[in-house]
């Protein structure tokens, strides 16, 4: 073996494995002297890595296309100018130069100083190294910094004095003003809030929220106004908590009902927290009122769209309100709606207050219908002595947006494009059913799973529906929060895709979106062989592998179902949501895994509740959650002749009753135009009262509506066909 020399010897000792600390200490102080400072263009510092001589160079200083310099988050914008480009000093240093500022201007021998303390061209010279480019003036990078600390001989931090004498100042780019984008220059319009309460409770007339929701808002749309109307249930509590919340100015719009006792004392109907009534009196709402006097000050503008609120009008304008519009006596809803129509449109424009309800008494005097035409006298306003410069900016206020404060308040577009199921047609009664599920979900004793029980044809899907409409609008527990799915065969893997389909209909709904975890269910696919698409695939549960059953097989597709509930109501601040399950096929009274598969959502979320359609009672729990049953029997007796002469295709004679008195023109089908369909059917229905074909249908809506498709005019009479009932029931 050769012999190392002398020099050779103390090479290889010094890269050797164990070295002196001088050593060290010495190498670190020479990489240190290695790093100079080098700043970015207008005096930014930015770091440049000094790579070794290994194999890495020749791709690391592979030619790139230079690119230009860009503010962050911003592109070039038109009549952007560099204020190097065409060799002329800075605007920045023309600036400074009145003030002895001579940061941009470097003499010779700072120059040379400079070029002298640059390290060798084979460590600078090295354009995959270099990220300010000097060639033309401007401000280039080629590469963004990679960091490799495989070994600190082969990555090292260097700073560089590489600089233009230009790029030494710390002013910014000049921009022309006039080119400048305009959200720049501008900032954008304040939203302007408006609010819409209404109290529609279950033991008084229905008010048609949706159309009065959908007849504001769009005015607001066309008028083109940056306004958002917020739509809440008229409670106690809300109507409290958004006058106590309004601080520089309140447009409030409460539809309701007014009512008046014997003793003539008038009171205002809200809304409880199930959905019966609250009557506010006189004397309550003075009470209220007075205690939140200060703000009602800032209740800039109150349209009490309820009848007969002349009264109630004066308690809030007593109180500080200084903009009232009331009614006077009963108006009818076209003509409500068509007024506020007009008036929300003209303010949306800008007019005035005062100009605005003067055009939409006009717009509605001259309706083709005189009747309603009549009734545009009946809207009053009160506080007219300001109301001709009030706008709807100034009686809005700064819009600070209190429905982030209410839970109670949901943005009337997003109700307005909520899809629900389209109301039953001719859906009588079943009130006190509606309110018994409601008291369920929302009593002091709540339940979270609930099932309506009742024959085929009972009335259960359109109970449900309308169960659903009333629950889940704006403002009340299950707010725009609802779903329905239906169960048509014992196919487990369907009703679990089924469900998946609904949650993902939900989260959209809600505007709620439904984010993909890091441990998602394809660890728990992997475990068991199968891919995520078999495992959302429709397989029956006759289909599946001998070795898994059927929840195995659906386990991944049950961990998607919990979390996406669990998110939504993360969400929704823990808000209510409702799934109602039409069981056609009696799923949950005979399968077991139905009954899991849905007791696991309700033991892993708070805040879902199930509302269940089948044709028996269900006494197994759901997890944790006993199920209520409700039965469902038959309407009662006015409410089925009602239905009857609403589905029949013909007038009813004197043949079709037991006794031959009474007018020929008993009732039903297509009332001639001389007589009041109402009072045509209020008599009707007097002399059906007991009527034997009434008794054999026992209020079942599905068979009246059958039996009432044969009413024809060339069909049978009631009579006949109540004998035939008979004979069929033995």
């Amino acid at each position: 073996m050769p012999s190392l020399g002398e020099g050779e010897a103390s090479e290889s000792k010094s890269r050797g494995r164990f070295k002196r600390p001088a050593q060290l200490l010495e190498g670190l102080k020479a990489k240190v002297s290695e790093a100079v400072w080098k700043p970015k263009a207008r005096g930014t510092p930015i770091v440049s890595i000094a790579r070794g001589t290994g194999s890495r160079v020749a791709a690391d200083e592979a030619p790139r296309p230079p690119r230009p310099y860009a503010r962050p988050g911003m592109g070039s914008p038109p009549g952007y100018r560099e204020p190097w480009q065409d060799g002329s000093p800075s605007p920045a240093i023309q600036r400074h130069g009145a003030a002895g500022c001579f940061c941009g201007a470097m003499s010779a021998a700072q120059s040379a100083a400079q070029s002298a303390m640059r390290p060798s061209s084979s460590r600078s010279g090295r354009s995959g190294n270099s990220y300010g480019s000097e060639g033309d003036g401007m401000a280039f990078y080629k590469e963004v910094p990679n960091f490799y600390m495989e070994g600190m001989s082969d990555s090292t931090p260097t700073w560089t004095e590489e600089c233009r004498a230009s790029s030494v100042c710390s002013s910014p780019a000049v921009y022309e003003e006039s080119f400048l984008p305009s959200p720049i220059l501008r900032r954008a319009p304040p939203v302007r809030q408006v609010y819409y309460l209404y109290a529609s409770p279950l033991d008084y007339p229905p008010i048609d929220v949706r159309s009065e929701v959908e007849t504001i808002h769009y005015a607001f749309v066309e008028s083109g106004s940056n306004v958002k109307l917020n739509v809440g249930v008229a409670t106690v509590e809300s109507l409290t908590h958004l006058l106590t919340l309004a601080r520089s100015g309140l447009a409030l719009h409460l539809s309701a009902h007014a009512v008046c006792s014997e003793k003539g004392d008038v009171g205002l109907v809200l809304e409880n927290p199930n959905g019966c009534s609250h009557v506010l009196w006189k004397k309550n709402l003075e009470e209220i009122l007075g205690m939140r006097d200060r703000t009602m000050q800032s209740n800039s503008l109150l349209f009490l769209s309820t009848c007969w609120s002349q009264e109630l009008a004066q308690v809030f304008v007593e109180c500080g309100c200084p903009h009232v519009v009331s009614l006077r006596t009963r108006v009818n809803d076209i003509a409500a709606r068509r007024f506020s129509q007009q008036f929300y449109l003209s303010l949306g424009v800008g007019e005035s207050l005062l100009s605005s309800w003067k055009g939409a008494r006009t717009c509605l005097r001259n309706h083709p219908d005189a009747e309603i035409g009549e009734q545009s006298d009946h809207f009053v306003l009160f506080g007219q002595h300001a109301a001709d410069k009030a706008t709807l900016q100034e009686l809005c206020g700064e819009g600070q947006g209190m429905d982030a404060h209410l839970r109670m308040l949901e943005d009337a577009g997003r109700f307005l494009e909520v899809k629900m199921v389209p109301r039953p047609e001719h859906f009588l009664g079943r009130k006190n059913d509606i309110h018994e599920v409601m008291h369920h979900f929302t009593g002091v004793q709540s339940r979270r799973a609930c099932a309506l029980s009742g024959p085929e044809g009972i009335g259960k899907t359109a109970l449900s529906v309308e169960f659903v409409h009333f629950a889940a609008a704006p403002g009340r527990h299950f707010s725009c929060g609802a779903r329905m799915m239906r169960i048509e065969a014992m196919d487990l893997a369907g009703i679990a895709n089924s469900l998946q389909e609904e949650l993902d209909n939900l989260a959209a709904q809600l505007e709620v979106c439904l984010r993909p975890s890091t441990s998602d269910s394809r660890s728990s696919l992997c475990s068991t062989g199968l891919s995520a698409r078999s495992a959302e695939s429709s397989i029956s549960i006759r289909e599946a592998p001998s070795n898994l059953d059927s929840m195995t097989l659906l386990l991944p597709l049950r961990q998607r179902l919990r979390r996406g509930f669990q998110h939504i109501e993360r969400v929704r601040r823990r808000a209510p949501t409702l799934l109602v399950v039409d069981d056609e096929a009696g799923a949950f009274a005979s399968c077991p895994d139905v009954r899991k598969l849905f007791g696991e959502l309700l033991e892993h979320t708070c805040q879902l509740h199930l509302l269940i359609l089948s044709r028996v009672p269900i006494y197994h729990s759901l997890g944790p959650a006993k199920v209520v049953n409700v039965t469902l029997s038959g309407l009662k007796e006015p409410e089925a002749a009602k239905l009857f002469l609403q589905r029949i295709h013909r007038m009813l004679e004197d043949r079709d009753f037991p006794d031959s008195v009474g007018s020929a023109d008993a009732g039903g089908g297509e009332p001639t135009p001389s007589v009041p369909r109402g009072k045509i059917v209020e008599s009707t229905i007097l002399r059906l009262k007991g009527h034997p074909l009434l008794h054999c249908l026992a209020g079942h809506p599905g068979d009246i509506r059958e039996v009432a498709s044969q009413v024809t005019p060339t069909g049978p009479s009631l009579m006949e066909l109540a004998q035939g009932m008979e004979v069929d029931n033995g």
